[in-house]
């Protein structure tokens, strides 16, 4: 910061330091922040900033900076502590996050797009029933971590994901959790199996609930590169809805790189298989995502994912005679700025579409979404 002739960061470095020394953190995170607005590029303040949000329990924005930094700092003795920090986050620490999102959607239920169908020869005009409307609403997603035994590395896990719209038909609950276990293979990769249970809940009554299994792999090739692999079987009983009853086969593999400390790209290849008691809504489903993040000067973060799915079903449909196949489309765009402080959260902006095209009619349709989310991701 003195080789850029700024001595007003330098003083804000100081100013900093000294509310750190004093335990004073979320005061010493805000001048930090002042500092990486003005120049983004700058490892010292990220350091200290990840440091304080360590301090303050803030794991996962903690992680955030830490992770930057150790993709630039030329000091193997500061690379080693930075990566006792994110041992410590990724196995032994407890947590918490929270996000509070509202939303306004073009087409919540996903309402087909097409104004007239086919089924058995007769044409069926859906122009003025299949459309449900814009609604609003929020969402709420809570994720919660909390070792059992530092020593054998176990834990146990729990999400809450809630949303609701406006108008009926539209409150939704999922609920999970898991017992896990960090195996370390050495200093780099890791092993962690999970056994749980899931639940999802429709305007108050249990739509469908079952057990879950997971593994996931994980290697830091090296200070900008690490990658995963997650496999995980859910099982599914419908209480009202027998023939839905089955499992689900999930695998992904996550490639994420930092080209730079400021530039992100994360990759994701994924393979789904779902079997049901009635083979017509049996599929399986390939995807893949990438999705780029950079931060700007001026405390801007922005974020671009793309995801392309394709799902083949394996019996033909009744009603059209067709095997069905769709090829989904998302695009979302995020912005914030970790400037902004509400209770210890940022405001985060995401804009999206999801397009949706079927060789039946009947399940093409489109939507567009804003979300307005307060989060601690950064």
């Amino acid at each position: 910061m003195s080789a850029s002739g700024d001595d007003d960061l330098q003083s804000i470095f100081v100013k900093g330091a000294k509310y750190s020394l004093t335990g004073l953190y979320s005061l010493a995170a805000k001048e930090y922040r002042k500092i990486l607005s003005a120049d983004a590029t700058l490892e010292r303040p990220r350091l200290e900033l990840a440091y304080t949000l360590f301090k303050l329990k803030d794991y996962k924005g903690a992680e955030y900076h830490f992770k930057k930094v150790l993709t630039t700092v030329e000091s193997e003795k500061v690379k080693v502590n930075i990566r006792n920090f994110l041992s410590q986050i990724r196995q032994n620490l407890p947590q918490l996050n929270l996000t509070v999102g509202f939303v306004s959607d073009t087409n919540p239920n996903q309402e087909t797009s097409a104004n007239k169908v086919i089924i058995g020869g007769m044409e069926f005009d859906l122009g003025t029933t299949s459309k449900s409307g814009s609604k609003s609403g929020y969402e709420v997603n809570v994720n919660a971590k909390l070792p059992i035994n530092t020593e054998d590395k176990t834990f146990v896990k729990a999400n809450l994901e809630y949303t609701n719209y406006s108008g009926g038909n539209n409150e939704k609950t999922f609920l999970s959790t898991s017992y896990g276990k960090h195996l370390n293979l050495n200093k780099r990769s890791s092993i962690t199996p999970e056994v749980g249970v899931h639940r999802f809940i429709h305007k108050g009554n249990t739509l469908y609930s079952g057990k879950n299994i997971s593994i996931n792999y994980f290697n830091a090739f090296n200070d900008s590169i690490n990658a995963e692999l997650d496999y995980k079987l859910l099982d599914y009983k419908y209480p009202d809805y027998t023939y839905m009853d089955g499992k689900k086969r999930i695998a992904t593999a996550r490639l994420s790189k930092f080209i730079t400390q400021n530039n992100r790209v994360d990759i994701q290849l994924s393979t789904l298989n779902s079997d049901s008691v009635d083979k017509t809504i049996s599929y399986k489903q390939s995807g893949l995502t990438i999705s780029n993040t950079r931060e700007f000067n001026g405390g801007w973060s922005v974020g671009l994912v793309a995801t392309v799915n394709k799902k083949n079903y394996l019996k033909g449909d009744p009603f059209f005679g067709v095997t069905r196949e769709d090829k989904e489309k998302v695009v979302e765009f995020t912005i914030l700025n970790g400037l902004l402080d509400v209770q210890g959260m940022s405001p985060k902006i995401k804009l999206g579409r999801v397009v949706n095209d079927s060789n039946i009619i009947l399940h093409q349709f489109d939507r567009n979404y804003s979300k307005l989310e307060f989060t601690k991701e950064f």
